[in-house]
């Protein structure tokens, strides 16, 4: 259906669409959104100069015309998911006013480095896409607050020095990915250059990726979600119930974590973890930590009194 007031172009799911309106609507339009249209073919260019926000999903659809974006330079929001691409079209590097681009569950192939070119986007989300590896034009988007590449099951590659590029980050999404840290690829001190970032989720399968102060440098985190060791498995729950959750596996005692790590088990509201043994006693493995799930009412300190030396107030 169209909103001829508020021009307006949308389709749902179950609804009939075999051609695209005519040329005069079609100018002035300012929002296309299209879920799973019954369409044959995408036009060869969209000819759409107010189009601000164009929104498609569609496995059957393919964006083949390099011009397709050519005519729509105003857009501000582009979400294109489940599609298909042999290669992102030469005419999105066009779209300077584009502040948020979402391709997820998109068949991208090997090179989105245009996507550097869009210079003013803010949310950058490719949430299980088939992409392998973020490359370093990525590091471009200096204005981006937001980066998404959770449930990337491909992708093992982060190009050096592209996360530590991305100083106004303020959410990072990596989880259920197969990055291979510090490995040809960004390594986790990157987030050392982050000082806005409150909202992390990352699965780290090796502990030794891990530098010296990384558990300090997490403590300014408002939300997150990691995962430590290759024990844990990503899970990913639409309506999580916990913001601040932490999986670990430690080849040490609780006696001798550092404090980084103690402040940030003091924040953890479900915390599984495992490590040799609790105290300094007894044989390895004898005391094996489990699942605790907890809240401001019954905090870490509690439960852990290796924890008590802890300043008063460090969990919250």
């Amino acid at each position: 259906m169209a909103s001829k007031e508020n021009h307006v172009f949308s389709f749902e799911k179950d609804d009939v669409l075999m051609d695209w309106p005519n040329e005069e609507s079609m100018k002035k339009c300012n929002k296309i959104c299209l879920e799973y249209p019954t369409l044959n073919s995408l036009p060869d260019q969209l000819n759409c100069p107010q189009l601000s926000l164009f929104l498609l999903f569609s496995k059957d659809l393919f964006l083949t015309s390099d011009d397709f974006f050519k005519k729509a330079t105003n857009l501000k929001v582009l979400a294109l998911a489940r599609m298909q691409f042999s290669s992102l079209p030469s005419s999105i590097r066009l779209l300077t006013s584009l502040n948020t681009l979402c391709l997820d569950h998109c068949k991208l192939g090997d090179n989105i480095s245009i996507i550097g070119e869009l210079k003013s986007l803010e949310i950058l989300s490719l949430l299980e896409s088939d992409i392998r590896f973020l490359p370093k034009e990525i590091g471009q988007l200096v204005k981006l607050k937001l980066l998404d590449v959770s449930r990337c099951a491909k992708l093992k590659t982060i190009s050096d020095g592209v996360l530590s590029s991305l100083s106004r980050l303020e959410e990072l999404y990596m989880g259920g990915t197969s990055i291979q840290w510090g490995q040809s690829s960004a390594t986790l001190a990157d987030l050392h250059a982050l000082s806005r970032l409150s909202t992390l989720e990352v699965q780290i399968p090796d502990a030794k990726a891990t530098p010296h102060d990384f558990f300090q440098v997490l403590q300014k985190l408002e939300r997150y979600k990691i995962f430590i060791g290759e024990e844990w498995k990503w899970e990913w729950f639409p309506r999580y119930q916990y913001s601040r959750t932490l999986k670990l596996r430690l080849n040490t005692c609780m006696d001798d974590l550092d404090l980084g790590i103690k402040k940030l088990l003091n924040k953890t509201e479900d915390l599984h973890m495992e490590c040799q043994r609790i105290t300094g006693k007894g044989p390895p493995m004898e005391n094996r930590i489990g699942y605790f799930s907890l809240d401001a009412e019954r905090p870490l300190v509690t439960t852990l009194p290796q924890l008590r030396s802890l300043p008063q107030g460090s969990h919250r």
